[in-house]
């Protein structure tokens, strides 16, 4: 029996794995050794800072991977889109967060690690998902080789440029804020309110508890009931539950119409 058809042990595939995994650990320290920091090259001239474009950090590790016989393989898992705040210009904008996976294979022993890193990014046209991957791209390089950038996330009120100023910060889009009963509105709850008063002498009955029996329906899509209270009566913007208020109450009191 040759030695390619003797059967491997278990010990035997163990002991395989971590000399396998010895090597490439050996070889991304390497590159971690020689990779220390990598050039901005970039600069934004809106926000005014400089910056490590994916350019900086590839002209960085490519002649390293190439040397350790290394090759990174990137596919993209997942993407969420999320409405921000609109620009100070008053422009729509999107966060847009991209998951991606790296297999780092090692060329000539054919070992490989899987890793997963997750990138942002914030446009108000289409170039959000490119900015998301772009970043995903340079974290995950920067942080599998430890290279420095001098962008430490915990320096607080500092930027790029040795400003002491706070970093911009992106507000979640807020909800909308109710509008203010129009004019027709505002008529059909001065009726509803005097129709109240006068349901409520004449059956001595509370407020609350006239209004939830005038006012409660069941939706027929889900069942679901709504009742107006004495309090937000006041800011009820609801023409369909007000005249159906007012005509409860009216009936209550035994007006026709």
């Amino acid at each position: 029996m040759s030695d390619s058809e003797k059967p491997v042990s278990a010990k035997g595939v163990v002991e395989e794995v971590y000399r396998l995994r010895s090597s490439f650990g050996v070889k991304v320290s390497r590159i971690i050794g020689r990779a220390k920091y990598v050039q901005k090259s970039g600069f934004n001239s809106f926000l005014k800072y400089n910056y490590a474009t994916e350019g900086d950090f590839l002209a960085l590790l490519k002649p390293l991977l190439d040397e350790e016989k290394l090759a990174i393989v990137a596919s993209q898992d997942s993407v969420t889109r999320d409405e921000l705040e609109p620009t100070t210009r008053g422009r729509r904008q999107w966060l847009t967060t991209v998951k991606m996976t790296f297999k780092v294979i090692d060329g000539e022993t054919g070992y490989s690690e899987i890793l997963t890193s997750f990138g942002t990014g914030i446009d108000s046209e289409d170039k959000g998902l490119y900015k998301a991957i772009t970043g995903c791209v340079k974290y995950f390089i920067s942080k599998l080789f430890l290279i420095e950038t001098g962008d430490d996330p915990e320096r607080e009120n500092e930027n790029e440029t040795g400003d002491n100023k706070p970093p911009a910060t992106v507000r979640p889009l807020a909800e909308k804020k109710p509008e203010p009963p129009q004019t027709e509105v505002l008529t059909l709850i001065t009726k509803a309110q005097e129709l109240l008063e006068k349901v409520s002498g004449k059956t001595g009955n509370r407020a609350t508890e006239i209004l939830k029996l005038a006012s409660g329906y069941a939706s027929k899509k889900d069942d679901t009931f709504f009742f107006i209270t004495p309090e937000t009566l006041k800011t009820t913007t609801s023409e369909k539950w007000l005249k159906m208020t007012i005509a409860n109450l009216e009936k209550e009191l035994g007006v026709s119409k």
